[in-house]
């Protein structure tokens, strides 16, 4: 049985290691793999399916106003001084309401409401009776789209603005910030003297304003068409089969395709809806945002590997090229009369096509935009690390761990001759206020994952201990052989014993006899190839008091 130990020994280990093996490479990845499915599966009564129906901590929704300190230095031809007031802080309760599920496709269709409440807390020492001057957009909004559509119109706006806006005096507004943001701003439509203008305008209303309870007047606010109101329906691929892709969009307002923009390319819906993504097992190129709110996708590009709260994740980052005029971005512009495609300053993007509003939209600060834009007021200053858009993403469940939607709103200011309020004014792009969608996954949820990626990580020491034992088992059954063969510096060829003989007396006192070592028969000689040779020694031990003894060595 001893003789057979280096093959069973290297047999177990050969064995052990292949398990090892195997399970680096396929078993355990296929167990990782299949938890994490069942994990995130969108199946009604899924902890998944639970969270992306009703998320269960709010986004932040910060607004940073431009308040302008100079506006009466504006109206006469001077740059304007801009103060940036904020962040003014409101949680956004997400919920996608009416799901259906197509099994057979693969899909749920839905639709997603959000709400909106100010986070006095998180707001610090700024409140929503805070005092602001902004450029007034709703007037500037509605004067230049009467330029464009109807020049001839202008007239009438002129003799309009003073009864919709009886205490104006010029083109700016001051109000409240909850008025501005969701409170609403009223636009008086009452006087008979413009009657016709005001039935006129309920055509052409854009998103920020909405008739009011009184059904004459109108009330302009910057996101209350946003609050509490479901938007769809939206139809987004589950991800669980093999053509499927988890968060893709493929439907909203029940077209697969847009038709607000000059270009099929423009208008495809690419991505998600911000609530859910794709998993990953190497970080890809880009990933997509759909935003209804402003009626497109916009990409974040991949950055660089990243540790969040100890987790290991992907960044991704907008660039440069997410807003700018490059070829696939061109369909964005809007187009004349003669077909081509007139279209603002590089880093912008004129959002009228889809509000019905001539609002430019660009990153805040106008980061990443044509510099000339900066330097028509004081107070700009772009910075990446304040002002870019990010996506931190743990990329084998596709959860966002943090992340940060940013965007500004700007318009333009331009001086219009048949509107003797604009006769003298500075003209360029004015920044109004700028947005930081912003998400944080909550601490319990950091730690669920955690606990999540430690059991998962002991697969990972198992199939460590396969594979080192595997080894050891194999080297054993080296040593083993080595052994055996007698092949290690420490094996025995063979054992040499001295031991003592009994002496025997010499017969005569002076004469001592010859011990004969070359005698094969008594004494066999440790050096066969020198047999022939006729050797004799004699141990003789002297003394003066008796005649010697001598000793014998056997080998």
């Amino acid at each position: 049985m001893y003789k057979h130990c280096p093959v069973i020994t290297a047999l177990s280990g050969f064995l052990v290691l292949i398990i090892g093996v195997l399970c680096t490479w396929y078993g355990f990845p296929k167990i990782i793999d299949h938890e994490i499915s069942k994990q995130i599966a969108l199946h009604p009564g899924t902890k998944a399916f639970e969270v992306w129906q009703k998320q269960p901590f709010p986004l932040l929704f910060k607004v940073y106003i431009f308040h302008v300190t100079n506006p009466d230095a504006v109206m006469i031809g001077e740059k304007p001084i801009l103060k940036e007031m904020g962040p003014y802080i409101y949680d956004i309760e997400v919920e996608r309401t009416k799901a259906e599920i197509n099994e057979k496709d693969d899909t749920i269709k839905y639709y997603l409401k959000k709400t909106f409440h100010f986070n006095k807390k998180l707001s610090g020492c700024r409140s929503e009776e805070d005092k602001v001057t902004i450029l007034n957009a709703a007037l500037m909004g509605m004067i230049l789209q009467v330029q464009t559509m109807l020049p001839s119109a202008l007239t009438m706006v002129k003799d309009a603005y003073p009864f919709i806006y009886p205490d104006s005096k010029d083109v700016f507004l001051r109000t409240t910030i909850g008025e501005l943001l969701f409170g609403g701003i009223t636009l008086f439509c009452s006087a008979p003297e413009i009657d016709f203008f005001c039935s006129t305008m309920k055509g052409f209303l854009p998103q920020t304003v909405e008739v009011a309870e009184n059904d004459r007047d109108f009330i302009f606010s910057m996101f209350r068409f946003m609050n509490n109101t479901a938007v769809g329906p939206y139809i987004m691929e589950r991800g669980m089969k093999p053509n499927s892709t988890r968060g893709e969009l493929i439907s909203f307002l029940d077209e697969p395709s847009l038709d607000v923009w000059n270009g099929d390319g423009c208008n495809m819906l690419n991505g998600s809806d911000s609530g859910m993504y794709f998993t990953m097992k190497k970080p890809v190129e880009k990933i997509y945002t759909f935003t209804a709110d402003i009626c497109r996708s916009v990409f974040v590009k991949y950055e660089k590997p990243v540790t969040f709260e100890g987790i290991k994740a992907f960044k991704y980052s907008a660039r440069k090229e997410s807003l700018s005029k490059t070829s696939d971005n061109m369909c964005f512009c809007p187009s004349n009369d003669e077909g081509s495609y007139v279209c603002p300053p590089d880093g912008l993007v004129d959002l009228s096509p889809c509000i019905k509003a001539p609002v430019l939209l660009s990153f805040p600060h106008f980061l990443y935009a044509d510099k000339t834009l900066i330097e028509f007021a004081k107070g700009l200053n772009p910075d990446k690390n304040n002002h870019e858009s990010y996506l931190i993403i743990e990329p084998m469940t596709a959860t966002p761990l943090t992340g940060a939607k940013r965007v500004q709103m700007s318009m333009i200011l331009k001086s219009i001759e048949e509107i003797p309020l604009l006769a003298n004014v500075t003209q360029g792009v004015f920044p109004i206020l700028w947005l930081d969608e912003f998400v944080i996954i909550p601490d319990d949820f950091i730690s669920f994952m955690k606990s999540n990626f430690k059991k998962m990580g002991l697969l990972d020491v198992v199939k460590w201990i396969f594979i080192t034992t595997g080894i050891i088992l194999m080297v054993i059954s080296f040593l083993l052989v080595m052994h055996q063969e007698s092949l290690m510096c420490f094996s025995n060829r063979g054992k040499v014993s001295i031991s003592n003989v009994e002496p025997f007396q010499v017969q005569s006192n002076r004469d001592s006899s010859a011990i004969a070592l070359n005698d094969p028969v008594k004494r066999p000689s440790l050096y066969p190839q020198v047999e022939n040779r006729n050797l004799n020694m004699s141990f003789i031990n002297k003394n003066q008091h008796n005649q010697g003894e001598v000793w014998q060595f056997k080998l």
